[in-house]
Parts: C-alpha cells; structure tokens; sequence
C-alpha cells in the first residue's frame, strides 16, 4: 500500500516490514513514489496506477513547453545540405540560422553545438553574440528535438556551459535567457531519459551553473524535479568519483538558501548517498570537500 511521507509530498511505499539490510529505496519512473522491493511495488500499482499516468503525463507537459520547432524543419531540408550551411558558417549568427534551417536533423544539431562551443569559449565577446544571435534558443530547441540524442544532450550541456560561465565569470545575460528558453527543464528531462555517464554529468555541470547564483533558477529547478534527478544519478553509479562530484555540486547549487529544497534532498536520501561517495572515494579530495561542504549546508537548515 501506499503512504504519505512529510514535507516533500512525495509517497513513500510501504510494506509489512523494514527494507531488507542495505537495501536502498528505489523510485517509480514518475518520480512520484519509493519502493524498496519488487513485490511492495507490484501490491501498490493497483492503487497508484491513475496517478502514476497522471504524474508522468504532468512531467512531460512540462517538459514540452517550450518544445517549439521551428518552421524551417519542415522545409525537407537534408542533412548534407546542413552541414554544409554549419562548415560554411563564418559566425556565430550564420550557424544559429543554420540550425533553425535544419531543426530535424540530429547530425546538424550536433555538429552545429561542436562548432558553436569552439567559437565562444573563454570569449565574453563571442558569447554575448551568439546570445544575441538566438544560440540559446537554438539549443535548448535542439535538446527537445533531439532527446534521444546521448552525445546532443552532452555537446548542448556544454556549449549550454559555455555561453553561461564564461573564463570564469558569470554572463548574467546569457543566464537569463537560458533560464527563459527552458534550459533548466530541458536539462532535467536529459538526465530523467539518460543513465549514460557523459550526460549525467555534463547536466550536472549545468545544473550547477544555472542555479549558483539564481534563487528563480532554483525555484524552477526543483520543481521541474532536479533534486530527484541528480540524487537518482549518484545511486546509478555509486563507482564514479567524477559523477559523484558533479552531483554534490549541483545539489549544493540548488540547496544554496533554499530550506525547501535543502528538505527535498534530504528526503531523497542524499546525505546517505553522500555519505556512502566519501567512503567509496576517500582519496578523491575534491569529491571529500564538495561533499564537506554539501552535508553543512543541509545539516546547517536543520539548526
């Protein structure tokens, strides 16, 4: 059966008796409910099946929200044709209409992303022109056109990256446009639909810069499911230390003055998971202080 869990109003599963010994919860694709065996979730579909459809269906409204392709993709428009516009792009204006020209095409997107973060890294100047130029736009369309893509998802994180923080200053600009073109949701649906290592990371990666210094950013975050996400993440591969920093980072970013979220995470069972990186990755010192760092902030709420 089911039963109510506290402050996150998620469900929690419940049976006749504990988790067996080290066992660790496991969660419904609808990010909605916890079970720890096989059998309690099968004696729980019956009563959770509507709302299960109902959740799922909720996150992939959202999801596609801002999943608007443009009209140019209908054009029959071949591949060869879009790479073609993307090698012989001059600017970063010329590849943005490129890959609105050429929106269905996977291989364009990807090339496109490639070449747009070797054009804008580490240049102030270059990056607030792609923004200008709807780099952005195109993007954040392109992770929602091609969500299946494992490596469009990873070049789109980090040219996504790459417009934000920029030689290690924050583009305030891009920032805000990527938060309004769906960026945050984009990249939630990316690590929800991918287990793949690259992906998970480079979201995280994202995740962390598009919520540091952005309450608004945070807000939406969370409530496109991100907590639940990146703490899914770190039980997917307890074994890489790099996924595991990247996850505390993220999951700081998002808990920074934010008592609800900090609440979210703890309920998710990420001070557990935490807990479990630092004894797994003992020799990782930049795993060791992210996670430092992560288990005060949340264990400083709770004062």
């Amino acid at each position: 059966m089911l039963g109510q869990t506290s402050t996150s109003g998620r469900e929690r599963a419940t049976n006749a008796g504990p988790p067996p010994p080290g066992v660790s919860m496991k969660r419904c694709p609808c990010l909605e409910v916890l079970y720890c065996r096989t059998q309690c979730q099968g004696s729980a579909w019956p009563g959770h099946r509507e709302k299960c459809k109902a959740s799922r269906a909720a996150a992939k409204s959202r999801e596609s929200t801002h999943a608007t392709v443009p009209e140019e993709a209908a054009s029959g428009a071949t591949d060869t044709e879009g790479l073609k516009a993307v090698e012989n792009a001059t600017d970063e204006a010329a590849l943005v209409a490129a890959m609105r020209r050429h929106a269905g095409s996977e291989e364009v997107q990807y090339r496109a992303c490639w070449l747009l973060s070797k054009m804008v890294v580490d240049s102030v100047e270059r990056a607030t022109r792609a923004g200008n130029a709807g780099a952005i736009e195109a993007i954040v369309a392109a992770m929602r056109a091609h969500a299946d893509s494992a490596r469009l998802q990873v070049h789109a994180c980090m040219v996504l990256c790459a417009h934000i923080l920029v030689s290690g200053a924050l583009c305030e600009v891009n920032l805000v446009r990527a938060r309004s073109a769906g960026a945050l949701e984009a990249a939630v649906a990316a690590l929800r639909r991918h287990t793949d290592e690259m992906v998970q990371m480079s979201v995280c990666m994202l995740l962390q810069i598009l919520t540091y210094s952005s309450e608004e950013s945070r807000t939406i975050a969370a409530s496109a499911g991100a907590i639940e996400a990146v703490v899914e993440a770190m039980r997917v591969h307890p074994k890489s230390g790099q996924m595991q920093l990247h996850a505390c980072q993220a999951l700081y970013a998002i808990t920074i003055d934010n008592a609800e979220n900090i609440s979210r995470a703890r309920n998710e069972g990420a001070m557990e998971l935490v807990e479990a990186a630092l004894m797994a990755h003992s020799g990782d010192q930049a795993l060791k202080d992210q996670a430092t760092a992560l288990v005060l902030q949340i264990q400083h709420s709770s004062l």
